[in-house]
């Protein structure tokens, strides 16, 4: 029996049309300058000037900088919460609540470009994100084989193409998303399976998660992305909990270097998490660079090694040979394996070669 731990960073996302860390702050400016940004939502104009204002006082440069040039999200990010964790505020004449406004504001302009940048009415799926949830739906499905997914990505495009193949009936009895959950269709608590065709574990929440303040659950919307209706001003039966509170809440931990995790569900899911990495017989790690500032990632990958008996066959899937990222790898994992082909070149070309080892293994 074999068992493989998939790890997905933003780049495995980046195939599918979803841009990376460093090409969210450019796409938020261009949305606001062509009246883009919450367009859809009431009070857009307001938020959008709101957020427009807060960023040109944290950022002198933000309208003349090339967007290559600006921050990364990141720093954006890092400086709000830094500032809120100790009561200090960058912006002047801005009062506490409107920090707490201005970091609203990011994660909202943050969900609205991670939404699913292809629609099937529009175009086509793409072939790489048809190509790799049929590798991973086949290399769950084959008898003795154990597969599961943890990722760090919020956008939705590979488990909307496994829910297909699996179908979505099916999918509560089948895939464990590392804790128990609410189907927004009816008042049921979907308990996690056991054992379980598929492991989902999303480690920084998700665009199909909304989470209850009040009970604590959260809502996992198979359908399709719901964070949306967080934002929205007005209470709804749509962001109504079955246990009456409002408004219910995205699940998003930000990519910010401040990050203090204490939601349940998610702590949760990263205990599973670590108990994949550490059980698994190989890990495959895409698009994930390992960034010296996530330490959080990198304990988990310590930890769940060291809790091991026999050490992991672990294969790193990247875009390039970067030295500095190879080096990160190394440091931590002499062994790894690199395949510098990007996620299109190892679903084409290094896949036949895994798969065929995953299969006798």
């Amino acid at each position: 029996m074999a068992k493989t731990a998939i790890f997905i960073g933003a780049g495995a996302s980046k195939p599918f049309g979803f841009p990376l860390t460093n090409e969210l702050l450019p796409k938020i400016r261009e949305h606001i300058d062509n009246n883009q940004l919450f367009n859809g939502f009431d009070n857009s104009r307001q938020d959008r000037e709101n957020l427009k204002n807060m960023l040109n006082q944290l950022i002198p440069g933000w309208n003349s900088v090339e967007p290559e040039h600006l921050p990364l999200i990141t720093d954006i990010l890092s400086i709000v919460d830094y500032s809120l964790l100790v009561s200090t505020s960058p912006l002047r004449s801005k009062e506490g609540h409107n920090l707490s406004e201005f970091r609203t504001l990011l994660e909202k302009a943050v969900f609205e470009i991670l939404e699913c940048p292809y629609d099937n009415n529009i175009g086509p799926i793409p072939p790489s994100l048809v190509k790799m949830s049929d590798w991973v739906h086949d290399l769950a499905t084959t008898d003795g084989n154990s597969t599961g997914i943890i990722s760090t990505n919020y956008d939705i495009s590979i488990e909307t193409e496994l829910f297909k193949r699996y179908g979505k009936s099916d999918v509560p009895r089948q895939f464990d998303f590392g804790f128990a959950w609410r189907d927004p269709g009816k008042d049921q608590i979907h308990p996690r399976p056991t054992p379980a065709d598929m492991c989902l574990y999303k480690l920084h929440g998700s665009m199909n998660w909304l989470r209850c303040d009040l009970c604590e659950h959260v809502y996992i919307n198979l359908g399709g992305s719901i964070a949306h209706q967080g934002f929205e001003p007005t209470v709804t039966d749509f962001n109504t909990c079955d246990c009456n509170h409002s408004r219910l809440r995205p699940v998003l931990v930000a990519p910010s270097m401040v990050r203090d995790i204490r939601d349940i569900n998610l702590l949760e899911t990263w205990k599973h998490a670590l108990e994949l990495l550490r059980t698994a017989d190989e890990w495959i790690i895409i698009g994930y660079s390992m960034p010296s500032e996530d330490i959080a990632i990198r304990s988990l990958f310590i930890r769940a090694r060291q809790g091991r008996k026999t050490e992991p066959q672990i294969r790193v899937v990247q875009k390039g040979n970067d030295p500095a990222m190879r080096a990160r790898y190394r440091v931590y994992f002499p062994e790894c394996e690199f395949h510098a082909d990007g996620l299109e070149g190892f679903l084409t070309g290094d896949l036949n070669v895994i798969w065929g080892a995953t299969q006798k293994s």
